[in-house]
């Protein structure tokens, strides 16, 4: 997958998560870059007690929300 630029004046939240199955951890981590591709936010986290990767996914979609909205970005 080749990472596709916003428009200018907008930026773009990406969001991965790995999950291990036997104990229940994973981690997330988030990118907010600009149009030309400058990383404003970069940030990972570690959690515990997950059931499953769909929740670590979600734990990471949500940690990029914040983040974004944390630095002051808005919808629209």
């Amino acid at each position: 997958m080749v990472w596709e630029a916003p428009e200018e004046g907008v930026v773009k939240i990406i969001t991965d998560a790995a999950f291990q199955v036997d104990s229940g951890t994973g981690a997330g981590a988030v990118v907010i870059r600009d149009h030309s591709g400058e990383v404003l936010v970069a940030e990972a986290r570690w959690c515990e007690h997950l059931p499953d990767v769909l929740a670590a996914e979600a734990l990471a979609a949500r940690d990029g929300l914040r983040a974004a909205s944390f630095k002051g970005y808005r919808e629209g």
